[in-house]
């Protein structure tokens, strides 16, 4: 990536610009420049903090939630406040519940998990999606938009021919669905 044509590099701010993701390339080569404080939230700059353990600012790079792994290598430099808003951190801070964080961790969105049992039951069971997804697809209002799918609808091959006296209509999915 490169700088807009108009943009002087002298005008920027390197403080705020060390928290810039796409800034990487112009910060790799402006290593004197670069606010580490800063640089140790950005997401992008990971490659560039390994190499540079001892210009961290811990505090920042705890909540960074691509520096797990370096976290992970030095726990007693992490800020807890920090990690806890991390939502990469949730293994270390189960694992560490004497050092969370509680009000900061209530703003942290990986605190939820999913109950696939339930999201499969209600999926799967009476009056789930899939039954609201069969009924909106095969209402008598959609049965054009699926010809030739392989559900045998297909008007322009109805054969009466066919010696099956034995099928039976439906005006709606509904009431095949009572059958």
């Amino acid at each position: 990536m490169k700088l807009r044509k108009w943009i002087l590099i002298d005008n920027l701010d390197w403080l705020e610009l060390s928290w810039n993701s796409n800034a990487i390339q112009l910060l790799e080569k402006n290593l004197d420049k670069i606010d580490w404080w800063t640089l140790s939230a950005n997401p992008n700059a990971i490659h560039i903090l390994e190499k540079n353990l001892d210009k961290v600012h811990w505090s920042d790079l705890s909540r960074n939630p691509n520096a797990i792994h370096i976290l992970e290598k030095n726990l007693d430099k992490a800020c807890w406040v920090n990690l806890s808003l991390n939502p990469n951190a949730i293994h270390i801070l189960e694992k560490n519940l004497d050092k969370v964080h509680w009000s900061d961790l209530s703003f942290n969105p990986n605190i939820f998990t999913y109950d696939y049992k339930a999201l499969k039951d209600r999926i799967f069971n009476n009056e789930g999606i899939k039954e609201d997804l069969m009924k909106n697809r095969f209402a008598s209002t959609n049965l054009h938009k699926i010809k030739g799918w392989g559900f045998g609808i297909d008007d322009d091959n109805d054969n009466d021919d066919d010696d099956n006296d034995d099928d039976i209509e439906y005006d709606t999915f509904e009431e095949w669905l009572k059958q």
